[in-house]
């Protein structure tokens, strides 16, 4: 790796993707948004069928995985819905946001891009069975909000560490969560099956409705 390079691979997401929002104190530690209607559910699970062999997380352009300091766990796979506007060194999360062709149809781009204008790095996540990804945090709140849609496997566990008190989140199947990823967070499968996730991120300024605000 040369010395450009390695030295964008020291700098946080924080530090990479710039702007305006609520301190992640000013927002709940999770905060239910919603469901997805069956039909969009049973789509979710046939794209995922479609991609459960692909694995984005460590493509040469997509290099976000790599500049953080989280140990990834074997076998977890994680594939774009949606490809950057431009070529990209894959350093900023917010050049993802033009939907792959398979899905310029489907129901799933309908029904987020009209509930979630302007969303970006859509992907589905699938974390395999007797797997965890240990305390971590992803991202400001500032920067971003992360929303988690539960496709598969209701019986895992999402925990959030805010302020010595730990917080599950209940997900069901076709449920929708902000997760605030800026605390420290926690996922892990204990069950025999796998977990498929559908994950986006969006900036505040486009979601701030959505959300509460806590102590103004």
């Amino acid at each position: 790796m040369n010395l450009e390079l390695n030295k964008k691979f020291q700098v946080t997401k924080r530090e990479r993707v710039q702007g305006l929002g609520p301190s992640r104190r000013q927002l709940p530690p999770f905060h239910y948004v919603g469901k997805i209607n069956r039909k969009t559910h049973v789509e979710i699970l046939k794209i995922a069928e479609q991609f459960e062999n692909k694995n984005d997380l460590y493509r040469e352009n997509y290099n976000l995985s790599k500049a953080c300091d989280l140990k990834i766990p074997k076998n977890h796979i994680n594939f774009l819905l949606q490809e950057p506007i431009k070529k990209t060194d894959g350093m900023n999360e917010k050049d993802y946001k033009i939907w792959k062709s398979c899905l310029e149809q489907s129901l799933l781009k309908e029904f987020l891009t009209k509930k979630f204008p302007k969303l970006y790095r859509a992907r589905i996540a699938v974390l395999p069975p007797q797997t965890r990804f240990e305390w971590h945090i992803d991202m400001n709140t500032k920067v971003s909000c992360r929303f988690h849609i539960l496709i598969k496997n209701p019986d895992f566990s999402f925990q959030i560490k805010r302020e010595r008190k730990i917080y599950k989140v209940p997900f069901e199947e076709r449920s929708i969560f902000f997760t605030n990823t800026a605390y420290p967070h926690r996922v892990e499968n204990s069950t025999t099956d796998k977990r498929i996730s559908l994950l986006f991120d969006i900036e505040y300024k486009n979601i701030k409705t959505i959300l509460p605000i806590i102590g103004g």
